[in-house]
């Protein structure tokens, strides 16, 4: 007689608690990162009157470049077209061959059982023509 945990597949629950232990590992560090950030730490009641944080850059790096690309990238994206579809993301073509083929399903839809019933006439006249064939052939 099977019992409920010897149904049980054991790989694959120790693999989902691994990967729930790893997730909760990583939210914890990132609050962690988070709080240090924001100078939320729990002896800081004062969040108004925090410094902010000192990163150390080095010096090959450009910040302004880096602050000029991705100003270039929000600017690439908010271009919408004249149906207030954003551009980067879908054509109006897209849309509109998208419509195009739910219509053209419709009509295949609708035309479909009227294919099977001819293909069930069809069926029953082969049918009777083989039968009458055979009455022939036999008499």
């Amino acid at each position: 007689m099977d019992t409920f945990l010897s149904q049980i597949d054991w790989s694959q629950v120790s693999g989902f608690v691994m990967a729930v232990a790893v997730v909760v590992f990583i939210f914890e560090r990132a609050w962690t990162l988070y709080q240090k950030a924001t100078h939320r730490d729990k002896g800081d009641k004062d969040d108004e009157d925090s410094e902010p944080v000192n990163c150390r850059v080095p010096p090959d790096v450009d910040v302004r470049g880096m602050a000029q690309q991705i100003a270039e990238l929000y600017d690439m994206h908010e271009v919408f077209d004249s149906d207030g579809v954003r551009v980067w993301y879908l054509r109006r073509s897209f849309y509109e061959m998208m419509e195009k083929s739910s219509e053209a399903l419709q009509k295949i839809s609708a035309l479909l059982p009227l294919l099977v019933d001819n293909q069930r006439k069809m069926d029953h006249r082969l049918e009777d023509i083989q039968h009458n064939t055979q009455r022939r052939d036999t008499a």
